[in-house]
């Protein structure tokens, strides 16, 4: 029942803001060879998608079990010379949360940090900051 009503409201959340989409095609594939979480949702590891749903929300879909999440995003800076699409983690322990998403030239989206990983960020000094590539 909290999944629907989490889906519920991300869609909902997403139609409000209403935004125009990015410039870009609008959408990255990864192969993520770790589960992940996106705020408060787990993800599995595996094929997963990335799309702008508007200029602030992007929808993170896992292709293997279906499984999606939908966040609100802050704008980030894009490295110079970015030439491929990337995927930046932060690892703390063995709990990996997704941080960022750039497109090939930009833009770039920050995820804001969710309670959960917040929490788990106390027990730890620094986080590792993986990237993934897109495809």
């Amino acid at each position: 029942m909290r999944t629907v009503l989490t889906a519920g409201f991300a869609i909902g959340l997403a139609l409000i803001l209403g935004a125009p989409a990015f410039a870009q095609d609008g959408q990255l594939a990864a192969n993520i060879p770790f589960g992940f979480s996106v705020g408060d949702v787990k993800m599995p590891s595996g094929r997963c998608i990335v799309r702008s749903v508007n200029s602030n929300a992007l929808q993170i879909r896992c292709a293997d079990d279906k499984r999606s999440a939908v966040t609100i995003t802050n704008e980030a800076n894009t490295p110079r010379g970015l030439m491929n699409g990337r995927l930046v983690f932060y690892r703390y322990g063995d709990l990996y949360f997704l941080s960022e998403v750039s497109w090939p030239g930009g833009p770039s989206r920050a995820l804001p940090k969710s309670a959960n990983e917040l929490e788990t960020a106390k027990q730890f000094r620094k986080p590792a900051k993986l990237e993934v590539a897109t495809k």
